[in-house]
């Protein structure tokens, strides 16, 4: 697979905008603002997935995805990928496939009595 690395980031983490671009076969950004459908789709490291509804970053001409990590959405250690979709003039098209690693958090310390 074609694939690209973003930086890690620790497990359970919320807030972090996960940005992906649109871009055609010369790597020049799509103008996306007539999407009908924008999503963000997370494989996780055990093999199951997830779709999220995406937004633009900006206003879609620079062909620029974002989905702001939730609660919950980084529950697994591991590799995960990340691929935009959307649906433009009926027709649905996928970006390449991304990866990023959620690591996990030292345990806290044990407090004896």
């Amino acid at each position: 697979m074609d694939y690209q690395i973003f930086q890690s980031c620790q497990l359970g983490d919320v807030g972090i905008s996960i940005i992906v671009a649109v871009v055609d076969p010369s790597g020049n950004p799509v103008d996306i603002r007539t999407a009908s459908a924008k999503t963000i789709r997370l494989g996780y490291p055990d093999g199951s997935s997830k779709d999220f509804t995406a937004g633009f970053l900006t206003d879609g001409g620079d062909g620029q995805l974002v989905y702001i990590i939730q609660a919950a959405d980084l529950d697994q250690v591991g590799e995960f990928e990340v691929q935009g979709i959307i649906v433009m003039g009926g027709a649905t098209k996928s970006t390449r496939t991304s990866i990023f690693h959620v690591l996990d958090n030292i345990p806290a310390p044990v407090v004896e009595p």
